[in-house]
């Protein structure tokens, strides 16, 4: 009898053991994920401001000197978000962050030595880097793979799907818009616009009918005015508003996805 006493004693202090080092396992878990959640939510940020920068150098590189007084406090914005940021990165990513807050000083202090395109060009670069460390970091913070499927399901679109959307886009919208300053599309943007619009015919397929109306729309804009016109005669402003005002339907889709998210974490 008392070696069942003791069997059993032993048995409910292994299933005790078991059980707080699950709980423990779960708190550190959700820890990580509500990091996750805020560290990302910083970098899209630093990636909304960072295509703001790019549209508005370009603008002010294309002649439109009224918009110059912007981008410094921009710029400053950038500088504070990444320094914030940095105390935020796990270890595994902070090797990899310093090339890319390297490329966005190089950035900020050599683009008025630039021309139009090659600004645009190095923009995108960066962008697409810090789309990839989001990316990475979404994973690694196990927010796209958590337990629940919705919640793996809305960190793959808020941190993968809307903002690579986004950042076509917005290369969309640059070169759309210098084309039409310029009355003039040369064939490498041509090339390109055209690859954007094949992509986002696709992405746009992945969403609610009243956003995929918003993309057609912009779509179908580009290629009557741009692709297929026999002069580029469309406002720039009006190419500019039409295009910011999807891409911001879309980051208010992520900010309501975030706050999901933080709300499930918290």
């Amino acid at each position: 009898m008392q070696g069942l006493i003791a069997m059993a004693g032993a048995l409910a202090l292994l299933i005790w053991f078991g059980y707080c080092s699950y709980r423990r396992q779960n708190r550190q878990l959700l820890s990580r994920q509500r990091q996750g959640v805020d560290a990302t939510q910083l970098l899209l940020e630093i990636i909304r401001n960072t295509q703001q920068h790019r549209g508005i150098s370009s603008a002010v590189l294309g002649g439109k000197e009224d918009q110059r007084r912007t981008l410094d406090p921009l710029a400053r914005a950038i500088d504070n978000q990444m320094d914030t940021l940095e105390t935020m990165l796990p270890e595994t990513e902070l090797q990899r962050w310093q090339p890319i807050k390297q490329k966005w000083s190089d950035l900020r202090q050599g683009w008025q030595n630039t021309a139009v395109l090659k600004n645009f060009e190095r923009h995108c670069y960066l962008l697409s880097e810090l789309l990839a460390l989001m990316q990475d970091l979404a994973d690694h913070c196990a927010l796209t793979s958590a337990a629940q499927e919705d919640h793996r399901m809305l960190a793959k679109q808020i941190f993968s799907q809307l903002p690579v959307m986004i950042e076509n886009l917005g290369q969309m919208r640059a070169l759309s818009t210098h084309a039409a300053v310029r009355n003039d599309c040369i064939t490498s943007s041509r090339l390109h616009l055209q690859f954007l619009v094949d992509q986002l015919s696709r992405q746009q397929l992945k969403y609610e009918q009243s956003l995929a109306l918003q993309i057609n729309q912009v779509l179908e804009l580009i290629s009557r005015e741009i692709l297929n016109a026999e002069r580029i005669e469309v406002n720039p402003d009006t190419l500019f508003q039409t295009i910011s005002q999807v891409m911001e339907r879309c980051y208010k889709d992520i900010d309501s996805g975030v706050t999901e998210l933080t709300r499930a974490y918290s």
